[in-house]
């Protein structure tokens, strides 16, 4: 079976452009700036030592955030366009503890491998 690039550039678009995507595509706009600030005032070579620890905090509350937040993005845009008008609270609540850890390990570990990969191409 090939894979339709076209149907799934479409069916993407389509699920963004209703009132469920655009309201997560706000959120992680949101959380994506949040967390770029972070990552910038983690450049804390130029910064106070007192602000370096709060710029520490703010990136580890980001990485969880935008964590929590893929995890209800995924299985909301997963469901059926039809239903996409809607957010019911399972898709935040549902076992959200353990599929965060589970997002936040297995980025770890892709993490870890993409480095040895690269570190090998070098």
């Amino acid at each position: 079976m090939a894979l339709q690039l076209g149907r799934i550039f479409s069916d993407g678009v389509d699920r963004i452009l209703t009132r469920t995507g655009a309201v997560l595509l706000a959120g992680l706009l949101a959380i994506q700036f949040l967390r770029q600030a972070a990552v910038n005032t983690a450049v804390r070579g130029f910064l106070p030592s007192e602000v370096a620890a709060e710029a520490d905090l703010l990136l580890v509350v980001s990485l969880l955030l935008n964590t929590v937040y893929f995890v209800t993005l995924s299985r909301a845009l997963t469901r059926p366009v039809r239903e996409l008008s809607s957010f019911p609270s399972e898709l935040y609540t549902r076992r959200i503890g353990r599929a965060t850890l589970s997002m936040l390990v297995g980025g770890a570990v892709v993490g870890v491998e993409n480095r040895g990969i690269v570190g090998a191409l070098r």
